[in-house]
Order: C-alpha cells, then structure tokens, then sequence
C-alpha cells in the first residue's frame, strides 16, 4: 500500500503507480477534484515543470500564459481508478494520516503545503 500526500492534478501519483505497481494507493489532499476528474478521464493538467499553475497563470505575477496549461495522459492513474484500486481522503494530511492504522503503509510520498508551517506539521 502505497500513500501520497498532496496530489493536485495527479500527474506524480501516475508515475508512482507506474513505476512502484502497489496493490492499492491512497491519494490525500485538501482537493482531490482535479486528480479525480483526471483519473476519471485519463488526462490531466501539468502540475510541475514550471511556474504555470492549473488556471494557466504565471504563479510569480499572476498572469495568464500564451496556450494555458499543457495536458497529458495519466494511464496507470485511469487504470488503478477504473480497477478500484484507488482510495481517496479529503482533508488536512496530519489529521487524514493520523486515521492510517499503524504498519498498514508500506510508503509515503510527502509533497503537501510548500509554505509557513505546512511541511512542519
């Protein structure tokens, strides 16, 4: 059983399926909407490899990006939602992990909040 913490578009969470191959992963994040309607359809935003955010904007200044947001295919995350194989928890990741059992994950991928306090919790 595979774990991660802060999923946005689900594009990390396709690479983990695919190269890690767990018997379950549990994706956990404040908003889950984005990487469920990418598992649903098997595309999903860029969510790394630049300063663009999901809206298309430039996040050091706010401004829109000529062609918006690059998309790609997500097919272990399609795969993994299609076989129910996928759990989802919304919510703060101290407080969601807290609800784990204990020994019942065997990694957790940590790549929540970026700012203040978040990563210290």
């Amino acid at each position: 059983v595979t774990v991660e913490v802060g999923v946005l578009h689900g594009q990390f969470s396709n690479a983990m399926l695919g190269a890690l191959q767990p018997r379950k992963h549990i994706l956990i994040d404040l908003d889950l909407k984005y990487a469920k309607h990418a598992a649903k359809i098997g595309w999903s935003n860029a969510c790394s490899g630049g300063p663009v955010d999901h809206c298309g904007h430039d996040w050091r200044n706010g401004t829109p990006v000529a062609g918006g947001v690059k998309q790609g295919r997500v097919p272990f995350l399609a795969k993994y939602e299609a076989a129910g194989m996928l759990e989802w928890r919304a919510g703060r990741s101290a407080e969601v992990l807290e609800q784990l059992p204990n020994r019942s994950c065997d990694f957790i991928y940590i790549d929540g909040a970026h700012t203040g306090n978040g990563p210290a919790v």
